[in-house]
């Protein structure tokens, strides 16, 4: 069942970036054992994101395009059998990827608390998003 999974990588959590519990552990314990947990736990709710710390995992309604919303972390652990995890403490998660599932990809961009405002002749319209994505096509 593992094997379906696949790393992404290690990333900033802070605002809540995978913003539902998936899952919650002990603080203490195997990190194969709250891998294997987070893993049984989306498969059954049909989740092909989730990102893993210490104590929980995390996704959410967009979390093939919100996981990177803050950027990358260079805080994360591993065992010695290569399992990576962030740290509740310091808000990082390392995200793992349903193989088969999507991701924005490498040419996306995202976004967090973006405001921004849009001149049409003398009418002013302002949008204010929590979160965007934008992916680049190769010209």
């Amino acid at each position: 069942m593992a094997e379906t999974w696949k790393p992404v990588g290690c990333y900033q959590n802070r605002g809540r970036a995978l913003d539902k519990i998936l899952f919650k552990f002990k603080r203490f314990g195997k990190m194969q054992k709250k891998y294997e947990q987070c893993v049984t736990k989306a498969n059954q709710e049909g989740v092909t994101v989730f990102g893993l710390d210490d104590t929980r995992c995390w996704t959410g309604q967009n979390a093939a395009s919100s996981y990177g919303i803050y950027g990358t972390a260079a805080r994360c652990g591993s065992t010695k059998g290569g399992l990576r995890y962030g740290f509740l403490s310091s808000e990082t998660v390392f995200v793992y990827q349903k193989k088969g599932g999507k991701l924005m990809g490498q040419n996306a961009f995202c976004f967090a608390n973006v405001i921004f405002t849009v001149y049409i002749h003398t009418l002013s319209v302002s949008y204010n998003y929590e979160y965007w994505c934008v992916r680049l096509k190769h010209l």
